[in-house]
């Protein structure tokens, strides 16, 4: 019977600083005492090739992202093998708020994400609020269920808006216009006139910071099957009132009361279908937007040339050709004196010829926000222009 010599497998074991001493034998596994792992030598190569434990935490993970395989942020780490050492799983379920604050991740419904969370908790996710939601400017936030819903609620469901007034039927015989918008002297935008109208049988009619008034052809109420216009009514200064009449704009302006006061525009926002008992029975809105500006003079002056274009500038930002209601005061004029309009497209020229008085006329901007104006005379005069609204878009 031939005999097998059997060589037993001999483990070594050493410290760190032994390792870097020697060589082991070809297939010899050791054991690195300093880091408590196994290690395999190949004959050449000092201190062997560590074995990964079952847990991997001897795994660097600078091995990894020399090796390409992992970056810092963990982009290069595929989920399947994260769940596959339970690291994580699908649903996240498995992942506390701590953890996906320092990874910045939030799960796709957002429910491990609350509203009073800190910045820590939220990571990267930014809750817009009802008021982002309403301004739409910020692109960067996210939105949920509650933002939409009080965004709704703030419209209202049975009003008609227009850009400058919110008019309202608070109840079969009850209208209401409340707040118009406005922008103020530093180009925000801001509530402004008239704040408050309402007509009623039980109520007086009535507009916020003005007194409201009814202006009819004759002396009767308003108890008369009839439309009633609603209309806005301007001075040069930028204040507004509101009147009820069933007059027209233009024979509106001819009225003694609008004339006495010094008002020199107006605008319709609607009208009305009233019955003998007061009842509204139909309302109609102008669907214009438009927004009364704040009071806002500009001096025009030329005194050394003729026939030059001058830009003049608004200090409300608007876009290229919005449509812009300007009031010309020539009254400290001493002779005859032409002002021009220019297009800023076309170039085509309208012009006022005026002495000693006032014209309100449209206009459009250009694209820097500026009403170009050309003088024909030289003479060491000015005008004054004032910005009494402005006309965006149409619904």
């Amino acid at each position: 019977m031939n005999l097998k010599t059997t060589t037993a497998l001999q483990l070594r074991r050493g410290d760190e600083k032994e390792y870097t001493s020697f060589t082991g034998l070809e297939g010899e596994i050791t054991y690195d005492a300093t880091k408590k792992t196994i290690v395999c030598h190949d004959g050449k190569t000092l201190s062997g090739f560590p074995l990964l434990k079952e847990n991997l935490e001897n795994l660097d993970i600078d091995i990894l992202q020399d090796r390409g395989i992992l970056t810092t942020d963990l982009k290069k780490l595929d989920i399947d093998i994260l769940k596959g050492r339970g690291v994580l799983t699908r649903d996240l379920d498995n992942v506390d708020i701590d953890t996906l604050a320092l990874l910045g991740v939030a799960k796709n419904d957002l429910s491990n994400v609350v509203k009073t969370a800190s910045t820590e908790e939220l990571g990267l996710i930014k809750i817009a609020t009802p008021s982002d939601v309403f301004n739409g400017v910020d692109d960067s936030k996210a939105i949920t269920a509650n933002s939409v819903k009080r965004l709704i609620e703030n419209l209202g469901d049975d009003s008609n808006v227009s850009f400058g007034l919110k008019i309202s039927r608070a109840s079969e015989k009850t209208f209401s216009i409340s707040k118009g918008r406005c922008r103020n002297s530093n180009g925000t935008a801001n509530l402004y006139l008239p704040e408050n109208i309402t007509k009623s049988i039980e109520m007086d009619f009535s507009a916020g910071m003005f007194q409201g008034c009814v202006i009819k052809n004759s002396e009767d109420k308003l108890t008369v099957e009839n439309w009633y216009n609603i209309v806005i009514i301007g001075k040069a200064d930028g204040s507004s009132d509101i009147v009820l009449t069933d007059l027209d704009e233009e024979q509106l302006l001819k009225n003694e009361d609008i004339v006495l006061n010094n008002f020199i525009h107006t605008r319709t926002l609607g009208s009305i279908y009233m019955d003998k008992f007061d009842n509204i029975l139909e309302f109609r809105m102008v669907r214009d937007k438009f927004i009364f500006a704040s009071p806002q003079s500009i001096i025009v002056r030329n005194s050394t040339k003729t026939d030059e274009v001058i830009p003049v500038d608004i200090d409300i930002p608007l876009k290229k050709d919005t449509e812009v209601l300007v009031h010309f005061d020539f009254n400290r004029t001493t002779h005859t004196d032409t002002l021009v309009i220019v297009s800023p497209e076309t170039d085509h020229q309208m012009p006022i010829l005026h002495k000693n008085g006032y014209i309100t006329m449209r206009c459009y901007t250009n694209s820097k926000s500026q009403i170009l104006v050309k003088r024909t005379s030289a003479v060491d005069t000015y005008i004054k222009m004032t910005i009494l609204e402005f006309i965006e878009d149409t619904f």
